[in-house]
């Protein structure tokens, strides 16, 4: 049988979702724990607001398995800044969970609906600009 859109899952953390009910989340708070994560990318593909704690002790990273000293786990966590999720465009950032509901709050409505909007536009964009680089390409 082919696998339908409807039938693909995706997991976060104990969370079961397919593609089109992730697709209608209002927005989603990620707390990283790895340098690259597909549900980032999933959730930015659907256009999904995404909100990222802004300060790194907030993340929930695990001491990667290739730092043997210190000085490799401090320059692995030096690096966090150049990670997607801090260079991303559109990716909105908080400092607390205060500030994270004060962004969520109904009052918000507008402003999350345009930055999916704006996030619906980009992705199509992407999309269309790799459809013509592969069309040359197989051309």
């Amino acid at each position: 049988r082919e696998v339908g859109f409807a039938d693909e899952i995706s997991f976060i953390g104990d969370f079961k979702a397919t593609y089109r009910e992730m697709a209608k989340f209002r927005a989603a708070a990620l707390f990283p724990y790895v340098s690259f994560s597909m549900t980032f990318e999933e959730l930015g593909n659907l256009a999904v607001p995404i909100f990222v704690p802004r300060h790194h002790s907030k993340h929930v990273y695990d001491p990667p398995l290739y730092t043997a000293s210190k000085v490799s786990f401090i320059t692995h966590f030096s690096r966090l800044p150049n990670f997607e999720t801090f260079t991303r465009a559109l990716v909105v950032h908080f400092d607390s969970l205060a500030d994270l509901f004060a962004k969520l709050a109904p009052a918000q409505d507008a402003r999350i609906a345009a930055l999916r909007a704006t996030m619906a536009a980009r992705v199509a964009a992407s999309r269309r600009e790799r459809l013509g680089l592969w069309q040359a390409a197989l051309r």
